[in-house]
């Protein structure tokens, strides 16, 4: 791009002698044909400016005059000399360049209040048995559920081995008088004698053979659990383990939540967020199993729609499963 050069004297020298139009009192310089006007220095040398019968003119000062910012434009119609507008020099916007670098991780920022307690939940269908945790203190006994209806007898069962001979019980009462005999003869009339003491009992006989169980009745629908479960509330990555059951994100930032990565069988976990498509789930290392597909870290709106916000995984030992998508 060619230097931009300040020379208002040579400036105002040229808007004269190049004008179209001539004021009264305009210094008029005519040449004769074939030549031209030219400003020399002092000496009579050396050419400042030319203007030839053409109307081309050279300045043989500006390739070693001094560089400056403010460039100059003319009239493509008059001719005339002065500022540019704003924007004419300015060319088409060129390619982009290559994106930057991309910057380091900000500081995680502080955890937020946790928010107040959500409505519980109504209670989901009874899960598979969980392996049997460690035995908690005993809890206040509940109030005693009503009685089951009783089974059907079962068949009787194979006659068990006889049992001892228990020791011989304490005489009863004396039985009833049995029916009286034909009479005979009529004695004489004795003196009547005294009761005789009545004898020992027995010994009682043998236990009859015991009866098959009775088939089993139907099992009654499992009680809800007693107490409450435990809550996790999460703004940020974070790794649960198997003490985790209700997970619980408020926020709208993308995170991640990854699962124990060593889950007992039949483990529950409960989840609700207000962002389904910015709220992942991590398997660590285990999968989740789905429409007969396995897959890996989701969405938790990948399980369901983009409005999905709560979700309930079990774990069957190998892989998580879902079971209740809302």
């Amino acid at each position: 791009m060619p230097n931009i050069r300040k020379f208002q004297t040579i400036l105002s020298l040229s808007l004269l002698l190049a004008s179209h139009i001539l004021l009264a009192n305009d210094v008029l310089i005519q040449p004769d044909t074939g030549d031209g006007v030219v400003v020399t220095d002092q000496s009579g040398t050396n050419e400042r400016v030319r203007i030839n019968e053409d109307g081309s003119m050279l300045i043989n000062s500006l390739p070693t005059a001094g560089i400056e910012d403010t460039p100059i434009c003319y009239d493509d119609i008059t001719g005339q000399l002065g500022n540019c507008n704003a924007g004419t020099l300015i060319g088409p916007p060129g390619p982009p360049g290559p994106p930057g670098l991309d910057g380091m991780d900000g500081a995680a920022g502080m955890a937020g209040p946790a928010g107040m307690d959500g409505a519980p939940g109504m209670a989901g269908p009874a899960g598979m048995d969980g392996a049997p945790g460690m035995a908690g203190p005993p809890g206040m006994d509940g109030a005693p559920g009503m009685d089951g209806a009783p089974g059907m007898d079962g068949a009787p069962g194979m006659a068990g081995p006889a049992g001892m001979d228990g020791a011989p019980g304490m005489a009863g009462p004396a039985g009833m008088d049995g029916a009286p005999g034909m009479a005979g003869p009529p004695g004489m009339d004795g003196a009547p004698g005294m009761d005789g003491a009545p004898g020992m009992a027995g010994p009682p006989g043998m236990d009859g053979a015991p009866g098959m169980d009775g088939a089993p009745g139907m099992a009654g629908p499992p009680g809800m659990d007693g107490g409450s479960i435990a809550v996790t509330i999460v703004n940020t990555n974070t790794t649960l383990n198997t003490d985790n059951q209700f997970v619980l994100s408020s926020g709208v930032a993308a995170l991640t939540v990854t699962l124990p990565a060593a889950p007992v069988t039949g483990q529950i976990i409960y989840f609700y967020t207000e962002s389904p498509t910015n709220f992942n789930l991590n398997p660590n290392g285990k999968f989740f199993r789905q429409d007969g597909s396995d897959y890996s870290t989701s969405a938790l709106a990948d399980f369901g729609t983009a409005s999905t916000e709560a979700l309930t995984l079990i774990y069957s030992g190998t892989k998580w499963y879902p079971f209740s998508v809302q």
